[in-house]
C-alpha cells in the first residue's frame, strides 16, 4: 500500500443515561482498505445502544467476509426489521479509502455529513438517506473522492451536529497532526459544548488520518 491510516474515536454519552447509543469501528481489511463505520440507534440509552451495536457488529463483520456494500445493507435492513416486533431502525456511516490508490468512497443510510479534509480545505459529503431498518428495500448512497497523505475524514452522529458547523469546519482545517484520538477526544468536546437546542443527545467522533 502507499499509505497507511490511523483512526481515532471518542463517544460522551448523553447526560442521565448509562450506555452510548452510538457505535463505531475501524480497521483495514484484507483488501488493503481503510474502513471506518460509525451507526447511531434510533433515541438514546439501551434500546438504541443495543440497534447500533448489532448493525456495527453486522456491517463490520460482513464488510471482513468479503460482502459487497449493497448485498450487505440488504441483508443488515432486513435483519434490523425482523430482530424486534417493535419499531428499531439506525443511521448507517461508512467510509472506505483505498490504501494503494487513495480513492476515498463515502456510503450513508440515513447519517449526518461526512467533513472530508483535503490538502488543508474541508468539504461536507451530504447524502440523502434513510436509516436501515425503517422501510423494506432501503439502500445506501454513494459518493467518491480521491485523498492524498495527510488529508482526514470525520465522520460523527447527528448529536454533534446541531445547528451551525463553522466550529467544526475550522477545527478540522486547523488540525496540526495531533493523535487522533486526542483530535476525536477535542471535537467531542467542543460538539458537546456547541449545543444550544437545550436538547442532549449521545455525540460519537471517528476519525481517520491519510498517512
Amino acid at each position: 500500500p502507499a499509505f497507511t491510516a490511523a483512526f481515532g474515536r471518542a463517544s460522551v454519552t448523553k447526560p442521565g443515561e448509562k450506555l452510548c447509543g452510538d457505535a463505531c469501528d475501524a480497521f483495514v481489511d484484507d483488501a488493503g482498505r481503510a474502513v471506518l463505520i460509525l451507526s447511531d440507534g434510533m433515541g438514546c440509552g439501551g434500546p438504541a445502544a443495543v440497534d447500533s451495536r448489532f448493525t456495527l457488529e453486522m456491517v463490520s463483520r460482513l464488510l471482513q467476509s468479503g460482502f459487497g456494500y449493497d448485498p450487505m445493507v440488504r441483508i443488515v435492513n432486513s435483519a434490523m426489521i425482523l430482530k424486534s416486533g417493535d419499531e428499531s431502525f439506525a443511521t448507517l456511516d461508512i467510509a472506505a479509502i483505498d490504501l494503494y490508490s487513495g480513492e476515498a468512497e463515502f456510503l450513508k443510510a440515513g447519517a449526518p455529513p461526512t467533513y472530508v479534509r483535503r490538502s488543508g480545505r474541508v468539504e461536507r459529503v451530504v447524502l440523502s438517506s434513510i436509516p436501515v431498518g425503517l422501510l423494506r428495500g432501503a439502500g445506501l448512497e454513494h459518493s467518491r473522492t480521491r485523498l492524498r497523505r495527510g488529508d482526514m475524514v470525520v465522520l460523527l452522529s447527528d448529536g454533534a451536529l446541531v445547528g451551525d458547523d463553522r466550529w467544526l469546519i475550522r477545527s478540522v482545517e486547523a488540525y496540526q497532526g495531533e493523535p487522533p484520538d486526542e483530535f476525536a477526544a477535542e471535537l467531542a468536546r467542543k460538539a458537546k459544548d456547541a449545543r444550544a437546542d437545550g436538547h442532549d443527545d449521545d455525540i460519537t467522533v471517528l476519525v481517520g488520518v491519510l498517512e
